[in-house]
């Protein structure tokens, strides 16, 4: 079990341009895992988070329920006749 820190730390880095996009060269003490990142603006604030495996199925139940057209049908199966042993 990994213990998490809890301090903060903060450091200033480099803006590029990659392509129309911009990017942030991020530091090798907040590298993150995986090749893909959450992020999050809440007022002029950038938050990135890992992408947990589990975040696909929170974003299949955030899409909410399916519709009607999108649902199987229902079955007409009846249960099966007793045979005798």
């Amino acid at each position: 079990m990994t213990k998490r820190s809890t301090t903060m730390a903060t450091r200033v880095v480099k803006l590029i341009r990659h392509g129309r996009n911009q990017a942030v060269c991020i530091p090798r003490e907040f590298e993150l895992p995986g090749n893909s990142t959450l992020v999050t603006k809440v007022g002029n604030r950038l938050i990135l988070e890992p992408v947990a495996k589990r975040n696909f199925i929170v974003a299949l139940r955030a899409l909410g329920p399916l519709s009607p057209a999108d649902r199987f049908p229902a079955i007409d199966d009846p249960p099966p006749e007793p045979i005798d042993l």
